[in-house]
């Protein structure tokens, strides 16, 4: 899977909310660099920097929030996303999925079968023993064992710990197609999503892994969510949207209100939102019903990765393209652009 987009976007006026660039990165990409406590603390203060293109974002206990991205970065910020720290991940693989189970535990998986987790809030990562060198695009855990990453090498891959990641298992490689996203309403009832509408449900915590019909033929899935064992969406390219109310054993074609790619979604309650390519920002009040698009809320014109929000679900953000991280402290009434680059019309 390419990240890389392309901003083409005439007549507008690009402001840079990017903070200047304070560190020099000293590796060279694709080469880990080793272990030791010195190389575990945290960085001094660094902010987000124009160079940093970041997929994935969590957060846990409040306004305790972790971003990943380019170049092994692993950003912190204890105040809702207002500051930010670099963490030192000790590898310079991108890293495409962060999942944190409390403000203490977390997850973050990459390039090369990168698997990388933390006990201390990020103070310190240690690498995991992966069982492949495939790319892994998301990871979710459903409580401090149990816990899932899929993504792509040879072919589609899903992995498996029940001890917290001090042993991970392939539960599936046997299908030439790329898994972009999974999700699990618990220990037993998970989804994958992936290339060519390809859909994947297990009922036994991935022991087995049963192909659901998407309906979508040979479009590409990206995210997937469900509010609970019956009732999930899916999402992809040209704004695809599809729905299930019986844990998918039907899935059906819903207007997502948007023919942007959408990456992925998450639901508050009855609402619902998606991100995607060219600031794509969709919003539904009424459970996943009906969706719009929101053109103007985020102001960004770069592609969007992902969407988290606070326990509190008041407090949510956005990272994508750029260095952006877009925040709101009202459940998505409205965002302002903490770094990246926000888009006024002439």
């Amino acid at each position: 899977m390419s990240f890389a987009k392309k901003i083409s976007c005439p007549a507008v006026l690009f402001t840079i909310t990017c903070f200047l660039f304070t560190s020099v990165l000293s590796c060279c990409a694709g080469q880990d660099t080793a272990n030791s406590s010195a190389q575990n603390r945290s960085l001094p203060p660094s902010p987000i920097t124009y160079i940093d293109n970041l997929y994935s974002i969590d957060s846990k206990g409040g306004s305790s929030v972790w971003c990943a991205g380019y170049y092994g970065k692993i950003y912190h910020s204890s105040n809702g996303g207002k500051d930010w720290i670099q963490q030192k991940s000790n590898t310079t693989d991108e890293l495409y999925g962060v999942a944190f189970v409390n403000q203490k535990k977390g997850w973050v998986v990459g390039r090369h079968g990168t698997i990388l987790h933390t006990a201390d809030g990020g103070a310190t990562w240690v690498a995991q023993t992966s069982p492949t060198k495939a790319t892994l695009y998301e990871v979710m855990f459903v409580d401090e064992k149990n816990g899932w990453a899929t993504g792509y090498g040879m072919n589609g891959i899903i992995i498996h710990t029940a001890d917290g990641g001090a042993s991970w298992s392939i539960q599936k490689e046997d299908e030439d197609r790329l898994y972009n996203s999974l999700y699990f309403a618990d220990n037993f009832n998970g989804w994958v999503v992936g290339e060519y509408g390809t859909i994947y449900h297990t009922a036994d915590g991935g022991k087995t892994w049963v192909k659901q019909e998407s309906g979508v033929g040979t479009v590409s899935l990206y995210g997937v969510f469900f509010k609970d064992q019956q009732r999930g969406w899916a999402i992809g390219m040209d704004g695809i949207m599809v729905a299930t109310e019986d844990g998918g054993r039907n899935w059906k074609k819903k207007d997502s209100g948007t023919s942007k790619h959408l990456y992925s979604m998450k639901f508050i309650g009855d609402k619902g939102f998606a991100v995607g390519t060219r600031g794509a920002y969709i919003v539904s009040s009424d459970g996943g019903a009906t969706w719009k698009e929101m053109e103007k809320a985020v102001n960004s014109k770069s592609w969007l990765m992902d969407i988290a929000f606070a326990d509190d679900s008041q407090e949510g953000w956005i990272v994508g393209a750029h260095g952006t991280v877009v925040r709101t402290l009202n459940q998505g009434s409205s965002w302002e652009i903490i770094s990246g680059i926000s888009i006024t019309e002439e």
